[in-house]
C-alpha cells in the first residue's frame, strides 16, 4: 500500500500534517501518524504544547501561566511530560492568610513556607510587636512596649522574654499608695518587693515617735520620742523610747 491521503482525513487523533511529517501507511499495514495541531487545542490540562509521537504516545509542555486559577493561587505552573506539575511561590501581594504571612513561598512539593509576620497594628494577646514566625510555624515575640503598659504591679519597665516568661523593673515611687506609707519601694526581677524608709514628717504613730524607720525586711525601728509638752502619768518631760520600743523616764519636774 502506498501512503493514506492526508487531505480531508477523519481521523481518531486528529492529525493532519501539521508538522509536515504526514500520515504514512507502512508497507506491513501499520500507519504512523505526525504530530497533534497546538492550535485551539482544548485539553483536560490545558496544555498547548502538545506532540503525538509517532508511536501515538502524547508529550505535554508547560502549562499557560497567564490568567490561570489554581487551589495554590500558583502562577509558575509546570506541566512534565509525564503528566506530573510542579508550582513556583505563590504571590504575596494581597494574600490573606490564617498567619498573616506576606512573605509565602510554595515549593514543588507543595509545601509552603512563611516569612515574618507583620509587626504594625498587630493585635495580641501578649500584646507584643515585634513578631517573628518561623519557618517551622513557630512564632517568637520580642519586648511588650512599656509605655502605658497596665500591670497588676504597676511597673512599667516590662520584658517579655523570647520563651515567653515576663520580667519587671522597679515600681514607680512617686505618688505611691502603701500599706507600710513606703515611698521607696522596689519590685526586682523575681516579683519580690523591696521598701526604703518610711517618712517621718507628719507621722501619726500610736508611740508618737517620729523618727521611723521601715527596714528592707519590713521591720519597723523607733527612735526618741519628743519630750517637751509631753503629758504623763508620771509627768515625766524627759522621755526616751528605745529602739526595741522600751521607754525610759528622766527626773520629773519639781516646780
Amino acid at each position: 500500500y502506498g501512503a493514506r491521503p492526508t487531505y480531508k482525513k477523519p481521523s481518531e487523533t486528529n492529525a493532519y500534517n501539521d508538522a509536515g511529517t504526514g500520515v504514512t501507511t507502512n508497507q506491513d499495514g501499520t500507519v504512523s501518524y505526525g504530530a497533534r495541531p497546538t492550535q485551539n487545542k482544548p485539553s483536560e490540562t490545558n496544555a498547548y504544547n502538545v506532540t503525538t509521537h509517532a508511536n501515538g504516545q502524547v508529550s505535554y509542555g508547560a502549562r499557560p501561566t497567564q490568567n490561570k486559577p489554581s487551589e495554590t493561587n500558583a502562577y509558575n505552573v509546570t506541566t512534565h511530560a509525564n503528566g506530573q506539575v510542579s508550582y513556583g511561590a505563590r504571590p504575596t501581594q494581597n494574600k490573606p492568610s490564617k498567619t498573616n504571612a506576606y512573605n509565602v513561598t510554595t515549593h514543588a512539593d507543595g509545601t509552603a513556607t512563611y516569612g515574618p509576620r507583620v509587626t504594625y497594628k498587630k493585635p495580641s494577646e501578649t500584646n507584643a510587636y515585634n513578631v517573628t514566625t518561623h519557618a517551622n510555624g513557630q512564632v517568637s515575640y520580642g519586648a511588650r512596649p512599656t509605655y502605658k503598659k497596665p500591670s497588676e504591679t504597676n511597673a512599667y519597665n516590662v520584658t517579655t522574654n523570647q520563651d515567653g516568661t515576663v520580667s519587671y523593673g522597679a515600681r514607680p515611687t512617686q505618688n505611691k499608695p502603701s500599706e507600710t506609707n513606703a515611698y521607696n519601694v522596689t519590685t526586682h526581677a523575681n516579683g519580690q518587693v523591696s521598701y526604703g524608709a518610711r517618712p517621718t514628717q507628719n507621722k501619726p504613730s500610736e508611740t508618737n515617735a517620729y523618727n521611723v524607720t521601715t527596714h528592707a525586711n519590713g521591720q519597723v525601728s523607733y527612735g526618741a520620742r519628743p519630750t517637751q509638752n509631753k503629758p504623763s502619768k508620771t509627768n515625766a518631760y524627759n522621755v526616751t523610747t528605745h529602739a526595741d520600743g522600751t521607754a525610759t523616764y528622766g527626773p520629773r519636774v519639781t516646780k
